[in-house]
């Protein structure tokens, strides 16, 4: 008996060969877009995880930021953002500090400042989070409608 969940999909994805590629094609869903992408600026792999801190903000908020907007807006908002998004005052309350520095790190405007994959794998948010297997309880509940 399994369930499957799916977290994201990749709505377009493409192989950067070496840490020196660069890209400047616009494609994707807008609202997990990256500032870079939406301007049309050289980009690379910390295109993802810009992404990734949007994914995050959704799990927590349950949207993305700007969510509310049309698409071509929301893509203004993100080029134009001179801070990063963040998630709900009240989801900050009740996050812990290290979420919070994980989604600081992964939504940094400047991409060269942003976090790659090594420093985010050894983030003391992955490092110390539970095993998979507890997610299992709050899936099952979900899969039933036993959620408030």
């Amino acid at each position: 008996n399994f369930i499957i969940v799916k977290l994201t999909d990749f709505g377009f994805c493409a192989q950067l060969a070496n840490t020196e590629s660069l890209r400047t094609t616009m494609v994707g869903t807008p609202y997990w877009m990256s500032p870079e992408v939406i301007k049309k600026l050289k980009y690379d792999k910390k295109v993802d995880i810009w992404s990734l801190g949007i994914l995050v903000i959704e799990m927590i908020d349950g949207s993305p930021p700007y969510i509310n907007e049309q698409p071509f807006r929301a893509m203004c908002k993100i080029a134009m953002q001179e801070e990063p998004p963040s998630i709900s005052p009240e989801s900050q309350a009740r996050i812990s500090n290290d979420a919070q520095n994980f989604l600081k790190r992964c939504l940094t405007i400047d991409p060269r400042q942003r976090a790659d994959t090594t420093e985010l794998l050894a983030h003391p948010f992955i490092k110390h989070a539970k095993p998979l297997e507890s997610l299992v309880p709050n899936i099952k509940a979900v899969c039933n409608n036993e959620v408030d």
